[in-house]
């Protein structure tokens, strides 16, 4: 593999998820390997929604949380039992301005 990608690929060994560019779906997939809290897209126009940077792996509500501010996905837990939600719902928030893939 590239040496540019040894980083991305090696950051799960600090915990980490790096991604430069992946499409949410491939990014969600990534988060649900490594969590027993799941990740659903409900609306499927966000899947093809490029996203980069470094979030933490056992973090699957953080990063949720994060997509909010950039694509005004709202983040659902549904099924919670104690401090863990079974279920992580990405749905469009009321009133958000409408992101275009790759933006």
């Amino acid at each position: 593999f590239p040496l540019a990608s040894a980083p991305r690929l090696l950051s799960w060994m600090e915990g980490k998820l790096m991604f430069d560019g992946a499409s949410l779906a491939e990014v969600v997939s990534e988060f649900n390997r490594y969590n027993r809290e799941q990740i659903f897209i409900e609306d499927e126009s966000f899947a093809e929604f490029r996203i980069g940077g470094s979030y933490t792996a056992t973090n699957p509500m953080g990063f949720a949380k994060a997509l909010r501010g950039t694509f005004g996905i709202r983040a659902e837990a549904r099924g919670t039992t104690g401090s863990e939600a079974s279920v992580i719902v990405l749905k469009g928030a009321a009133g958000a301005r409408s992101a275009s893939p790759g933006e």
